[in-house]
């Protein structure tokens, strides 16, 4: 066996066939990757690739863009069994995105070996902080990084809307409007996240400003893989305080699935289901024909009861998992 870096662009074609083929859960096929998703991921690949010299150019100038695709590689004679991919986020931490192992090559322990081998490059690198998600559910792998110190924190509900029919519009109530979010208007979403996160969630994953000002690669990227992003939100008139926000990507080629991510003050939960029928009528006129993906931290209450009524179906729970890496040690 070899564990090796990942080599870009020559591993993006391999990369990607591997994840394809190791998300895929006969027992579990709510967890699976769907038809849908699978076109879209396969375009973005492809667009990438294409796109490839641009975007290295871009790595070498821009710190924002230079640590956004990373990821170890396992082979057992010269065919990849499992990948591990990982990105910087601003604030120096990592947030591992992607680990796969192919069917075939389960219960070897190239997961763990995977993971410890981005562990030890943050270690060199005096990265503090490490995040992962992983599907609630999905014991084996939940119990793998438990043992490699990572603590379940939070984590995110997931819910389709796969209707030809829109949902009906709610008011907001008196007192609120809707916003469509600017780059300017990063503050705005800072101070709403300040005020409703909780601490045990900001022990790993900080509301910083850095992660609000919105990245030059952000667009980039979204112009090169065909997706458009829109930035809204519901404001309270009588503060001028952000109470709800949501960023929706919506595809503006053909396949894949639109998704939005969206989080409302509890102090404010009245307009949660007019918030999310509005967005989900912007996105899915925006980009018809196509299923659209619903997602809230879990810490948030109520609001899958108001994705419900929307007409949207609960598909899985994931929890986000974090590692200390100034106080935590790779286990044995």
């Amino acid at each position: 066996m070899t564990i090796r870096k990942m080599k870009l662009p020559q591993d993006i074609d391999t990369a990607g066939q591997a994840s394809l083929e190791a998300f895929q859960y006969p027992d579990h096929p709510e967890w699976s990757i769907q038809s849908d998703e699978k076109e879209g991921i396969q375009d973005m690949l492809a667009k990438i690739k294409r796109f490839w010299p641009l975007l290295a150019l871009l790595r070498r100038l821009s710190p924002s863009f230079r640590d956004i695709i990373l990821g170890y590689v396992w082979e057992e004679q010269g065919h990849i069994a499992g990948i591990c991919m990982y990105q910087r986020r601003p604030g120096g931490d990592y947030y591992i995105n992607n680990v796969s192992v192919l069917p075939a090559y389960r219960r070897r322990g190239i997961a763990r070996g995977l993971v410890e081998a981005v562990i030890a490059e943050m270690h060199a690198n005096g990265v503090e902080k490490a995040l992962l998600d992983v599907i609630s559910g999905n014991l084996p792998a939940y119990r793998l990084y438990e043992k490699l110190g990572f603590e379940h924190f939070s984590g995110n509900v997931v819910l389709d809307f796969d209707h030809s029919e829109l949902p009906e519009k709610l008011p907001l109530g008196e007192g609120y409007e809707f916003v469509r979010l600017q780059r300017r208007d990063w503050r705005l979403a800072y101070e709403l996240e300040k005020r409703i996160v909780p601490e045990r969630v900001q022990k790993y994953d900080p509301v910083i400003e850095g992660r609000f000002r919105a990245p030059f690669s952000e667009g980039v990227l979204d112009a090169v893989t065909g997706t458009r992003v829109e930035k809204m939100g519901v404001r309270s008139l009588a503060s001028g305080q952000l109470v709800a926000r949501a960023t929706a990507s919506y595809r503006i080629r053909s396949g894949g699935i639109n998704q939005v991510y969206f989080r409302v003050d509890p102090a404010h939960h009245s307009v949660a289901g007019a918030f999310l029928r509005h967005l989900t009528r912007r996105v899915q006129i925006a980009a018809p024909g196509r299923k659209l993906e619903a997602l809230f931290p879990t810490w948030l209450p109520g609001l899958e009861q108001a994705a419900v009524e929307a007409g949207f179906e609960k598909r899985y729970t994931y929890h986000t998992m974090g590692l200390l890496l100034e106080a935590e040690e790779i286990s044995g």
